[in-house]
């Protein structure tokens, strides 16, 4: 869904696809944006169904813009750079991502958008076990107790939060606690149950502290897998949470009500706030610079559509199946079974120098 607003009037557009490249189209800039929407299906009004993907509302009057995507560049620790060539391509412009993407656009478009009740109703107190963020690891320990020289041999060679990490995988959400004392105490765990761990409300802080604090939890590249994190201090009773890429139906917003007597407030940077609010730098949880490298690349072909293009993606399997069979004779018909020829990599290649300063200019490495 777009809206343009301009003269004082909005005009309104839908695309059933068009969600899949309106990282890209933002990175054109007002002017080729406000063209390519207007190009869309126009609507009567704003296409708002729960099941959208994306929005946008370009106010052109007042250069401010307002936009949300479930997929939106590559999420996480992309978002920062994503940020950052935004407001390169929109001077003058304030861009605002939608943290709460329904009532954010229901507010600023003077829409009612009826799901929003029932998701206020939704949003309840949920009871969690004691071992919440322990279960896993608990059960990792008991899985050796017929092997004390195994599990003694792996803590020996990787550390006590080493062997834990492995029991922790696929965990996505980093709860920080910060006592009134200043001690951190932290948990990695999962979001997805109850879709924000904000829904357990003040227990989090008890949560926290099973096991005492952790302060080798941290490595880098840990935000890496991070999609939502809180963090909680105890001292002035404030919550400041984040979330990758929140649901048009946004839950956090309103889970204000469990949390009586404190603040809660949205983390606007990141797993980069919530690292550097707890005293630590970025570098403590931050990709490696070649990681980053390649992540950006990565995002910067799908945007290009590099990673989509018929023969690149042909020239990338011939390549892949002539690195398992040496001898084999593989022919494409549209391309010849070099990945390079497909143009992709001297086009990455021919960014690497931008990237290494867009890196620096974000992350100062």
């Amino acid at each position: 869904m777009c809206t343009i607003r301009r003269g004082g009037r909005d005009s309104y557009y839908y695309d059933r696809w068009g969600a899949k490249r309106l990282d890209a189209h933002l990175l054109g800039g007002p002017a080729a944006f406000a063209a390519w929407a207007e190009q869309l299906t126009p609507t009567r009004a704003p296409f708002v169904e729960q099941f959208i993907c994306g929005a946008v509302l370009v106010d052109l009057d007042r250069r401010d813009a307002l936009y949300w995507a479930s997929m939106c560049f590559s999420g996480g620790a992309m978002d920062r750079y994503y940020r950052t060539m935004l407001a390169a391509q929109w001077p003058g412009f304030t861009m605002r991502e939608a943290i709460d993407p329904a009532r954010e656009f229901a507010a600023a478009l003077a829409v009612p958008i009826r799901e929003l009740e029932q998701v206020r109703a939704d949003v309840t107190l949920i009871e969690a076990p004691d071992d919440l963020f322990t279960h896993e690891w608990q059960a990792l320990l008991a899985s050796h107790e017929d092997r004390p020289e195994a599990l003694a041999e792996w803590i020996a060679a990787c550390s006590m939060e080493g062997v834990r990490s492995a029991a922790e995988h696929g965990s996505n959400a980093w709860l920080t606690v910060r006592a009134a004392d200043g001690a951190l105490y932290e948990q990695l765990g999962l979001a997805a149950p109850w879709r924000s761990l904000l829904r357990l409300g003040p227990r989090l802080t008890t949560l926290a502290r099973t096991g005492g604090p952790r302060p080798d939890i941290l490595w880098q590249g840990f935000e890496r897998d991070i999609q939502e994190s809180v963090f909680v201090d105890e001292a002035t009773r404030t919550v400041h949470w984040w979330q990758d890429n929140p649901d048009w139906l946004s839950h956090q917003s309103f889970c204000d009500a469990l949390w009586p007597g404190w603040t809660l407030a949205h983390e606007d940077r990141g797993t980069r706030g919530h690292i550097e609010r707890s005293g630590r730098p970025l570098a403590a949880i931050r990709l490696p610079l070649d990681d980053q490298r390649q992540q950006l690349a990565e995002a910067l072909a799908r945007l290009l559509e590099l990673a989509s293009v018929p023969r690149a993606m042909l020239a990338r399997e011939a390549a892949r199946l002539l690195a398992g069979h040496p001898d084999a004779t593989i022919r494409v018909e549209t391309a010849p079974p070099r990945p390079d020829t497909s143009g992709e990599h001297e086009i990455l290649s021919g960014l690497s120098p931008q990237l290494d300063a867009l890196i620096q200019r974000v992350d100062g490495f």
